[in-house]
């Protein structure tokens, strides 16, 4: 149905308007075009400033924007002028809107590109890359309109192929997208990747999230027993089961082992869409989103495995449980069910809240077998109802297999569920939490409305499919979606409770799932022809998002073009007030906490940034001779046995004692918050309550090891005042350790203390 005032069969109207259109799109290209030739010619100075006064002089800003501004009003309007002049006797012609509409929307995309780079160009101080990209995308325009014919034919014959050779094209894009997926994840220089995360974040969240765990775990310590772990029981196990029956257990390892846990991960989750929504294109964009918020979101710059917490590792089995739920929904197998509980339950003891989740959307789905037989004629709810409590028996079956398995006669202890719980008690009394609100008060309001739309979605969509569902009005197989929703609502208690900005990208993969079975219901509201240019726009839009992400250009992948991605990323590090990453957190500390000189005797804390370094070689190998504690491991190793569990409290402990092949005596290992080893300053410990305090006293008080190994730098007599608020606890265990220890021999920078009262 036409507008009122477009008489019926008068297509000049909407020609007209279509040309006004076109006539502002190349308008701004050109003006585009115009500045970017008069930025390589200076403005050259007027005799009138010499005149003025040098404070008025500071004034002076030379600019042509008021030249430019009238080329383009002077464009637009003969712009406009030409083409009714020109093509006069065609504006009532339907096949000139056609062609219009198609070269609008090419010319419309070519514009967008032009301004996106001109955007990355001002935003990120002029990179390189920046013009390199402009000057493609002013060539590729180009081109398009010189060959205009041409590029029409190519396009028309590609998609005339494409549906000619559907079943090809299938085959060659399911191979294509794992290798893509590989490639976009692979880092080909591990070594990189781990010194920056060592001069950036002192390898903390390495250490405490995992490789502590794992190393202890390979020499023989129970976890929850002899060492606190953060997340689950299960997380450390396998990994390091995997890194010994690999033969490398080092950091190296266990960053490849991340990397490659992410890639399987990923190509699962395309094909878990793939064989869900039957949709190439929804699956590729799907699968390209997930990695964008997980790997490559602002909360985890530069870096992602340098915080393995907000890794797919923290919910890799999740992924496996939906393909196999999605299965059974289809074929209704019994022993598919019971492999989907089965790994349920692996998923419970690996990490405690996302398994608990999972366990929630699993047991759901078992609820809605029942409810659903409940809803059929010939009571089919009692044949449901034994697969179902065989389901639930399956996944605590299995939970305590694995718990029994690894924790032994433990599990009947009060001591290790007490452990268990412990950094559960810290997270229900708010310990780290955030304000809900908090992204809104700061002015992030994206952020903040899309913390608060995805409950909304997850809520909304739950509600409906169940009741689709169970009133038949839709495919009973869509309650995946609801089994989605359950996760994903779950996964998001993350968000309500630290609710920082960026929260709700790591756990957004369902959220992602979900937004690609809408799109997919959308598509179905419309024709064939338009439904086709649906896909192809999600698609666009999630390649588009993806490769242009900052976060993902500085990724050291096998694409990164930077000749040093490591100490010379393409984007710069977004934080105004500090423009490096390098020893970002150091180099802000207060002077008035610094003693007056560090472990080796110096004052000078060597505290570099990114441009001290020429190449990246140049800083791998100056991370090699700082992260080589051989003569502190050899101190070590002289004066305990291979068998001999060591008191360590230093920086880098988790190194030290991999050096020395011997694991830690603390429970609460890693005991320090590593820190640069050359700096003027205590550093902070994991024992943030009185009781972790009390249990590590406890510890050294029983078991009295003979020699306990710490930085010189702790043995200063004389402190701040504000070292009585910072360090309590370091200070508690600093007076037994001097009432108790006497100084007996010396690394480089540690200092072996021997028990003086044995």
């Amino acid at each position: 149905m036409s507008a009122p005032w477009i008489k019926e069969g008068d297509h000049s109207v909407p020609n007209i308007i279509l040309c006004s259109l076109l006539v502002v799109i190349e308008s701004l290209q050109l003006l585009i075009v115009l500045v970017l030739i008069f930025s390589f010619i200076p403005i050259p100075p007027s005799d009138f400033i010499r005149t003025l006064f040098p404070r008025h002089q500071q004034l002076v800003f030379p600019k042509r924007d008021m030249f430019f501004y009238r080329f383009w009003v002077a464009t637009l309007m003969a712009g406009q002028a030409a083409l009714l002049i020109g093509f006069k006797d065609q504006l009532s012609s339907p096949k000139m809107g056609k062609q219009l509409r198609v070269f609008c929307m090419v010319e419309a995309g070519w514009l967008f590109l032009m301004v996106f780079a001109v955007f990355k160009i001002f935003v990120y101080g002029y990179p390189s890359w920046g013009f390199y990209l402009l000057y493609a995308v002013l060539g590729g325009s180009v081109l398009s309109k010189v060959f205009w014919k041409e590029f029409k034919m190519a396009a028309q014959a590609s998609y005339a192929y494409l549906n000619d050779h559907s079943m090809t094209v299938q085959k060659a894009v399911d191979i294509f997208v794992p290798l893509l997926i590989a490639g976009l994840l692979f880092v080909p220089d591990l070594q990189g990747v781990i010194a920056r995360m060592w001069i950036g974040d002192c390898l903390h969240h390495m250490d405490t999230a995992l490789m502590a765990q794992v190393w202890a775990f390979c020499k023989g310590a129970m976890i929850n027993v002899d060492v606190y772990e953060h997340y689950g029981l299960g997380m450390p196990i396998l990994i390091a089961l995997l890194a010994k029956g690999l033969g490398s257990v080092s950091y190296a390892g266990i960053l490849s082992i991340l990397i490659w846990a992410s890639i399987i991960y990923f190509i699962l989750c395309y094909s878990f869409l793939r064989v869900w929504l039957k949709n190439i294109p929804l699956a590729i964009a799907g699968v390209l989103m997930a990695v964008k918020w997980k790997m490559f979101n602002p909360g985890v710059y530069p870096f992602i495995f340098t915080y393995p917490d907000t890794t797919i590792i923290r919910h890799f089995f999740d992924i496996i449980v939906l393909f196999l739920l999605l299965v059974h929904t289809r074929r209704g197998n019994f022993n598919i069910l019971m492999a989907a509980g089965a790994v349920c339950g692996l998923a419970l003891f690996y990490v405690s809240d996302t398994g608990v989740y999972l366990f929630l959307a699993y047991i759901f789905y078992l609820c809605w077998l029942v409810l659903e037989g409940i809803g059929q004629k010939q009571q089919l709810w009692k044949s449901t109802l034994r697969p179902v409590l065989c389901g639930a028996a399956t996944v605590l079956f299995c939970t305590f297999v694995f718990f029994y398995a690894f924790q032994g006669a433990h599990l009947w202890s009060k001591d290790f569920w007490a452990n268990m719980t412990e950094q559960i008690q810290l997270f229900l009394i708010g310990h780290g939490d955030l304000p809900i609100y908090k992204s809104l008060v700061e002015g992030n309001y994206l952020e903040s409305l899309m913390g608060f739309i995805m409950p909304l979605v997850y809520g909304g969509v739950f509600i409906t499919v169940v009741s689709l569902c169970f009133l038949k009005k839709i495919d009973r197989r869509n309650i995946i979606v609801a089994v989605i929703c359950v996760y994903g609502m779950g996964l998001y208690h993350y968000y309500v409770c630290r609710s920082a900005g960026t929260s709700y990208y790591s756990v957004g993969i369902p959220f992602v799932f979900v937004l690609c079975w809408l799109c997919l219901q959308a598509g179905k509201f419309l024709g064939a022809r338009h439904r086709h240019a649906w896909w192809v726009i999600v698609l666009a839009s999630a390649v588009f998002s993806l490769f242009t992400n900052h976060a993902y250009l500085n990724y050291p992948n096998m694409f990164n073009f930077s000749p040093n991605p490591i100490i010379a990323p393409l984007v710069k590090w977004p934080n105004k007030d500090l423009p490096f990453y390098f020893n970002n957190i150091p180099r802000g500390l207060s002077p008035g906490l610094k003693l007056s000189a560090n472990s080796l005797g110096q004052e000078d804390e060597d505290l570099r940034i990114e441009t001290d370094f020429k190449t990246d070689g140049e800083f791998k190998d100056y991370f090699k001779s700082e992260f080589d504690f051989r003569e502190d491991a050899d101190l070590i190793d002289r004066l305990s046995t291979p068998d001999q569990a060591v008191a360590l409290i230093s920086s880098f402990e988790t190194r030290i004692l991999m050096q020395a092949d011997r694991r830690s005596f603390f429970y609460y290992f890693p005991l320090i918050d590593s820190r640069p080893m050359r700096m003027r300053i205590f550093p902070f410990t994991s024992l943030l309550s009185t009781h972790r305090l009390q249990v590590t006293l406890d510890q050294l008080e029983k078991s009295r090891p003979p020699y306990i190994f710490m930085e010189k730098i702790l043995m200063a007599q004389s402190v701040p005042s504000s070292y009585e608020y910072l360090y309590p606890e370091l200070l508690v265990i600093l007076g037994y350790i001097h009432r108790h220890y006497v100084p007996f021999s010396q690394g480089h920078y540690l200092i072996a203390l021997k028990r003086n009262d044995q």
